[in-house]
């Protein structure tokens, strides 16, 4: 049998299978790296969904932490850094105390945003919308500066 008749038996044909495959080659190479792009994300979503929230810094990490990053990038001197750690940490009291100051009307906006979409649910909708709600409250309204002590190092 020659080469015309095996191609016919067969049914298949030799230049339009090479053809083929480069078609489904870069094909099947874009399905592979989307697929682990999607399996990549959802990853990390499970992953970051199960970390326990990071802790809010205290006032002193906070102050430490930017009184490093900027004697750092600006090349500051000793002398520099330790008036620089002083304005830092008396513009942080200062934000403190303006939080505090306007506190209450976020709280009041908050409660205006949880009453006007709690009539837009059904039953199940709204325990979920309440334990959303009292999360997202306690992440927004938490007091940001605690009295506790730096312990962590400076990054």
């Amino acid at each position: 049998m020659n080469q015309t008749q095996s191609n016919e038996t067969t049914g298949s044909q030799g230049p339009p299978r090479k053809a083929n495959r480069r078609v489904i080659t870069p094909l099947l190479l874009v399905i592979i790296f989307i697929s682990g792009a999607l399996v990549g994300a959802g990853l990390t979503v499970v992953y970051r969904s199960q970390q326990p929230p990071r802790p809010r810094r205290s006032t002193e990490q906070i102050r430490d932490r930017l009184t490093h990053r900027i004697a750092e990038r600006l090349d500051l001197s000793k002398q520099q850094t330790a008036q620089a750690r002083g304005i830092i940490e008396q513009r942080l009291v200062e934000l403190k105390e303006l939080r505090r100051q306007i506190q209450p009307q976020m709280e009041a906006q908050a409660a205006i945003l949880h009453s006007k979409l709690e009539p837009l649910l059904d039953d199940r909708q709204k325990a979920l919308w309440d334990e959303l709600y009292a999360e997202l409250f306690a992440r927004w309204f938490a007091d940001p500066v605690t009295t506790q002590p730096s312990t962590a190092p400076v990054p």
